[in-house]
């Protein structure tokens, strides 16, 4: 098993605490295009037999974990230390049980008030950790109504979606596309229709 770092918006970290967020899908690089229709996906391993190589899912293959980076910061002045979740209003006090090198790590980031992008976060303040269920590659509009659920639509998307009620199930993809748009439309917009590595998970409970 191995673990690596994942990143998530706010209102993706949002769903994935309230339980609604079970799937992801990040762009291929390009380059790997090429082999891909001409490849077979194998437990998140894209097998190229007349390559003689392996390319492996840049998050993991089933079994591995993911350690989520989320916007965070450390604690204002007037509380006691501790780490800030912006996600759901939490903060978390330190105890004094903390291992010495959290204690330490934490002292380089100021008491200001200012979040710190997820980008920033490092493993230790990391209170959110996912475990691959499943790994595939297709295109990005080939999405199901089901599977644009499991993306953790937010509510007011689906309901500008179709204006009141799920009653089509060409609905959840149109929220679906917003909310795709939303995060990456200026490199990959949803007309641009890339192959994405689409990665199943579920949350790692303490």
């Amino acid at each position: 098993m191995k673990e690596r770092q994942i990143l998530f918006s706010t209102p993706m970290v949002q769903a994935i605490l309230d339980g609604r967020k079970t799937m992801t899908r990040r762009v291929l690089k390009p380059k790997l295009i090429p082999f891909i229709e001409k490849s077979e996906l194998v437990n998140g391993k894209v097998c190229l037999d007349l390559l003689d190589i392996e390319i492996t899912c840049p998050y993991g293959i089933p079994g591995d974990r993911l350690w989520v980076r989320e916007t965070w910061r450390r604690a204002d002045e007037n509380c006691p230390d501790g780490i800030y979740y912006k996600a759901n209003n939490m903060l978390v006090y330190f105890d004094g049980n903390e291992p010495e090198i959290v204690r330490n790590a934490i002292e380089q980031y100021p008491r200001d008030g200012k979040n710190k992008p997820c980008i920033f976060m490092p493993r230790w303040a990391s209170r959110i950790t996912l475990e691959i269920v499943s790994v595939r590659i297709e295109r990005l509009q080939k999405i199901t109504d089901q599977d644009a659920l499991a993306e953790g639509i937010p509510e007011d998307m689906i309901l500008e979606a179709h204006n009141y009620l799920i009653r089509r199930g060409s609905d959840e993809k149109m929220a679906f596309k917003t909310l795709w748009d939303s995060i990456n439309g200026k490199t990959y917009p949803w007309e641009s229709n890339p192959f994405v590595w689409v990665i199943e998970f579920k949350k790692v409970e303490d």
